[in-house]
């Protein structure tokens, strides 16, 4: 699954991609949803930039399916907060 972050255009992408990679950790290290974890969320880098943002790529590559969404669903909302309290 491939989920989409709009960052400023000031953003330090290289932040982001540290930010990226301790939120797969912590999904990884999670009780109830690590063990649905195959493969850490991972940066794609910059996809596009847009007029009023960097549209920044993760990718969740290996799941169990039946917390696929839950697992989605939390590795944006703590992208969000880690990036909103670093950038």
């Amino acid at each position: 699954m491939k989920l989409e972050l709009r960052l400023p255009y000031d953003a330090e992408i290289e932040k982001v991609r540290k930010i990226i990679k301790k939120v797969g950790q912590q999904i990884l290290e999670h009780p109830e949803m690590g063990p649905s974890v195959i493969l850490p969320l991972k940066s794609q880098g910059v996809m596009r930039v847009e007029e009023s943002a960097l549209i920044v790529r993760m990718k969740l590559p290996r799941l169990l399916p039946l917390l696929f969404g839950v697992i989605a669903s939390e590795a944006l909302k703590q992208q969000k907060m880690d990036t909103d309290d670093e950038i």
